[in-house]
């Protein structure tokens, strides 16, 4: 019997040690500071709530919550109305009604149009949720992001203030000045302006191009793309294939890897490899890895002549034929001016004239 009493009470201890290491790691949520310029009781059904009137504000995990009425059902859950602003460092949420949960840390905005303002962007909703403890907002139902010339728009998102980076998932629009880009998942970071998409997506830039890949991203202020999955691009005079690509727009400069494609119209030439480096306005470029290029020429209309040239390495470069022509006429014509000029002219000639002339 004594045995058995010592083993439960030792059972006891240890299940009482367990409890406290649990309610250790998961403390209790925070009550919800308040304050208003006017309390009263209200009974709401079988239970009592607290009604504020004029100038509330709630205070939690660091968040200021304003309005001009609530109910304040516990000590961890209220509804405001009228003129809702929710304020989490620099995140302001602007809304009509909103229901506050202190246990799970989340507000639920309501009203015909939610605005979510952060600095310099602004967030446009009709379903919006934030969780003041980590800063995560999400947003259902259709949202749009402005942000100087940028343009975000999305059927569901979720925005992550800490970072200023805005998640759009489902029908992914982007418009901006320089290219528009359509996408089922897209990563935008507000502060750097880097647009990361995770799923099959497509670009059309304002140079005419078009883009595709299966995951990449895209600088804006780099002027830098980025694929790195079944990438493609198609511009006025080539297509581009290859597993990674990275492309700088304004001076169509390229780096391009694995399973490399190139089909140039304007050239008449196609190109295989492992690695290409193309630099676009000097127009040349490096081929490495087991390079291939084909040339070709149509004779006539039934013909089409073929020059394959394979090697470890190549270095392709372009010029002006007839540019190249006329400059080649040019300096022979004025080599041989100059060859006769001399010829006629040269000292040594002067010289035997006139030694000539006075023998006779």
């Amino acid at each position: 019997m004594k045995r058995f009493l010592n083993l439960l009470c030792w059972t006891l201890c240890c299940g009482t040690g367990v409890a406290g290491v649990a309610l250790a790691a998961e403390p209790a949520p925070k009550v919800v500071d308040f304050s208003a310029d006017v309390m009263r009781p209200v009974k709401i059904a079988d239970s009592s709530a607290l009604s504020l009137v004029g100038h509330v504000v709630f205070y939690h995990n660091g968040a200021v919550i304003t309005c001009d009425s609530a109910i304040r059902f516990n000590d961890r859950m209220m509804d405001c109305y009228n003129n809702v602003i929710i304020n989490k460092d620099s995140t302001f949420i602007y809304g009509d009604r909103a229901e506050y949960n202190g246990n799970f840390n989340t507000a639920r905005v309501f009203s015909p149009l939610v605005k979510i303002v952060d600095k310099d962007a602004t967030l446009y909703t009709y379903n919006f949720s934030f969780n003041t403890l980590d800063n995560i907002g999400h947003y259902t139902g259709g949202g749009t992001m402005l942000q100087k010339e940028n343009r975000l728009e999305s059927r569901d998102g979720y925005y992550y203030a800490d970072n200023r980076e805005l998640i759009g998932v489902h029908d992914v629009e982007m418009k901006n000045p320089d290219y528009q880009l359509k996408s089922d998942s897209v990563s935008y970071n507000l502060d750097s302006e880097i647009a990361r998409f995770y799923t099959r997506s497509y670009i059309w830039n304002k140079d005419d191009e078009f883009l595709t890949a299966l995951k990449g991203s895209y600088d804006r202020k780099a002027d830098l793309y980025t694929f790195t999955d079944q990438s493609y691009i198609l511009t006025k005079t080539r297509e581009v294939w290859a597993d990674t690509i990275l492309y700088k727009q304004n001076v169509q400069d390229a780096l391009l890897v694995n399973n490399v494609q190139v089909a140039d119209d304007e050239q008449q030439a196609v190109a295989f490899g492992d690695l290409i480096q193309y630099w676009g306005k000097e127009r040349k470029a490096l081929l490495t890895r087991d390079p291939v290029v084909a040339s070709f020429q149509e004779s006539d209309s039934s013909k089409r002549d073929t020059l394959y040239m394979r090697a470890d390495s190549m270095f392709v470069f372009t010029y002006n034929r007839d540019s190249l022509l006329r400059d080649s006429l040019r300096r022979d014509s004025l080599a041989a001016l100059e060859s006769a000029a001399s010829d006629e002219f040269t000292p040594a000639d002067r010289g035997e004239t006139t030694a000539g002339t006075a023998s006779q």
